[in-house]
C-alpha cells in the first residue's frame, strides 16, 4: 500500500485498473481494425514521403546531433515539469 488514506488508495487502484483496461481495449480495437481496413490504393503524398525521407537522412547522417537534440528536449521537459505547480493540492480534495 502506497498510502494509509483509504480514499486515496481506492483512487490509485481504480486509476490503475481503468488505465490498464483502456490500454487493452485500445490495442484490441487497433488489431481488429487492422484486419478490416485495407491499405490505400492511392500513392502516399509526396510531402509526407519527402518529410520522412529528409528526417531519416538527417538522423542517419548526423546521429550525434539527433542524440544531443533529444537530450536537450528531455532536459527542457524535465525543467518544465519541475516548475509546474498544482493549482489545488490533492490532499485538499479528499474527505
Amino acid at each position: 500500500m502506497l498510502t494509509s488514506n483509504a480514499q486515496l488508495f481506492e483512487f490509485e487502484v481504480l486509476g490503475a485498473l481503468g488505465t490498464s483496461l483502456a490500454f487493452v481495449v485500445f490495442i484490441t480495437t487497433c488489431a481488429l481494425l487492422a484486419q478490416v481496413i485495407r491499405p490505400s490504393h492511392y500513392p502516399t503524398p509526396k510531402f509526407a514521403n519527402a518529410f520522412a525521407s529528409g528526417l531519416t537522412r538527417l538522423s542517419m547522417a548526423r546521429p550525434r546531433v539527433l542524440i544531443v537534440a533529444a537530450s536537450a528536449l528531455l532536459a527542457v521537459s524535465v525543467v518544465g515539469y519541475q516548475q509546474t505547480k498544482a493549482w489545488c493540492p490533492l490532499y485538499q480534495n479528499l474527505p
